[in-house]
């Protein structure tokens, strides 16, 4: 049986067919991530937010289809370990406390986003 984009997973939950074009048709291409399937300690009300979630074994991925101009918060989470955003070098911080995760969107320009339609941070080792 062949692996499931992170896309495909992310269309079963209404994701927004347009977004998911240009989500497919962006550098994230190089970068697909097989295997994944939805997160089951998603937020209910991650549309509203506009970041789906995905995951593969112990990783998980954040796809925010809005810049996360403030820090994101993810309840369910005891411990994580490194968080990065996919196609950039960026730091991005990140803290575990209490059963949340907070993560620190990196301080990027315009010019230097890794795209203009979503962006995916990848969480190590979540648990």
């Amino acid at each position: 049986m062949g692996k499931t984009p992170i896309c495909q997973n992310i269309a079963s939950d209404n994701f927004h067919s347009y977004t998911i074009k240009r989500y497919m048709i962006s550098d994230y291409t190089k970068l697909t991530i097989y295997g994944t399937t939805a997160w089951e300690k998603r937020p209910q009300d991650m549309k509203k937010q506009g970041i789906y979630y995905t995951a593969k074994g112990n990783d998980l991925y954040m796809i925010c289809t809005k810049w996360p101009e403030k820090p994101l918060t993810v309840n369910g989470i005891g411990k994580a370990g490194k968080v990065s955003m996919l196609l950039t070098n960026a730091q991005v911080k990140s803290s575990v406390k209490n059963g949340k995760l907070t993560i620190t969107p990196p301080a990027l320009k315009p010019g230097n986003t890794p795209s203009q339609y979503a962006w995916v941070f990848k969480v190590d080792k979540v648990k």
